[in-house]
């Protein structure tokens, strides 16, 4: 019996190190090939949200498959096209209050300056020494200079391969599912089916929720700060909806661009307070409301599972990378269930929430026992 006890422990010792092994290996492999495997992924999940259009176009008008796959790439690339001429009248509109913004920066530095002379007793013409012995140390090299070409680069290169890896899946999507069954024997086909039709749902149903969420976001965002007064209030709704689908850091972002942009495009500080209570009530709605009903339904994953997943896409592929976590984690997450082995896993990502009782429920719960209690004591 006590052999039998041990040989287990051992057993489940060698699971943990195999697994902790095959997550480093997966770790490393993700960071080498990641200007590889990054377009690929964006381009399946493409491939997952265009599916439901081709499918349309094909069974309901009886398109042919290329003619769909086309049609439905180019909706994509003109709602994109579209939301990318928005933003650059905004920014243009930016260029053009240039002098403006100039003068606004000039005031609101000379308004530090003496914060800082009256707080800490250093003179203007130290701090001016200081800033620009800070930027002697901190210029522009060539190296850098290549870095910032080859990433400019990588965002062109992948501007046009996730296009070209969309449409090329949606018309192999057929040989691509098959290739997957040849792979399994037939008593796993089933498993296998149900396991593809459940990551397509999983996927489809996530980013809709979060495209959503990014419309009433910004159109929130939009209204409050219209209200407030602020000048540039379409481009930083916009702004905010969209740095918003990076999960607990895109809307802290969104916020302090939001503050930066207040203080560039007017004098008047108190616009400040304005922004931020905007900010709060935005968020407050769309933690309380949009994500547990919109977003939350379709993705189980806890927020500990999320905020690592986010900081290890971003350390690993960026910005690109915070924003295909979630995605990934969700994918994931129907793989480790469906595994026996790796169940326990899909357990701990998980978010299994209590039942709650709303606030509505509490106070007829309440006013349920006093009334019991009063018709008892009668």
């Amino acid at each position: 019996m006590v052999e039998k006890s041990s040989l287990n422990s051992e057993n489940n010792k060698k699971k943990i190190a195999y697994s902790f092994f095959i997550i480093v290996v997966l770790f490393f492999f993700v960071y080498i090939a990641q200007n590889i495997l990054f377009p690929i992924i964006l381009g399946f999940i493409f491939a997952i949200i265009l599916f439901p259009i081709v499918s349309f176009l094909t069974k309901k008008w009886f398109f042919p498959d290329e003619l769909a796959v086309l049609l439905s790439l180019l909706l994509a690339i003109g709602s994109f096209v579209l939301l990318f001429f928005t933003l650059s009248k905004q920014i243009s509109s930016l260029f053009e209050d240039l002098p403006e913004i100039t003068k606004n920066l000039n005031l609101h530095y000379k308004h530090i300056q003496s914060w800082i002379n009256e707080q800490f007793h250093i003179s203007a013409v130290d701090q001016k020494l200081f800033l620009e012995k800070s930027v002697s140390s901190n210029e522009i090299s060539p190296s850098s200079s290549f870095q910032s070409l080859g990433s400019i680069t990588d965002i062109l290169m992948n501007t046009i391969l996730i296009p070209i890896y969309t449409f090329l899946i949606l018309i192999y999507r057929k040989n691509l599912i098959q290739f997957v069954n040849l792979l399994f024997s037939d008593s796993k086909k089933g498993t296998i089916k149900i396991v593809i039709n459940e990551i397509n749902h999983v996927i489809r149903n996530y980013i809709l929720g979060l495209l959503i969420e990014m419309l009433v976001v910004s159109l929130l965002t939009g209204f409050g700060l219209w209200i407030i007064g602020l000048k540039y209030f379409v481009f930083l709704a916009i702004l905010t909806g969209i740095l918003n689908l990076i999960p607990y850091i895109g809307i802290l972002v969104a916020c302090v661009i939001s503050i930066l942009m207040t203080l560039v495009g007017s004098s008047d500080l108190s616009l400040i307070t304005g922004v931020i209570v905007v900010n709060i009530f935005v968020q407050f709605i769309d933690n309380n409301i949009l994500i547990p009903k919109i977003v939350g339904s379709k993705v189980r994953i806890n927020a500990l599972a999320s905020m690592i997943g986010v900081i290890i896409g971003g350390t690993i592929a960026g910005v690109g990378g915070m924003f295909l976590a979630l995605p990934i984690l969700a994918i994931l997450k129907v793989l480790l269930d469906k595994s026996d082995n790796l169940s326990a896993y899909a357990y701990l990502i998980s978010d299994n929430p209590k039942k709650k009782i709303s606030f509505l429920s509490k106070l007829k719960l309440v006013k349920k026992i006093k009334t019991d209690g009063i018709n008892k004591k009668v």
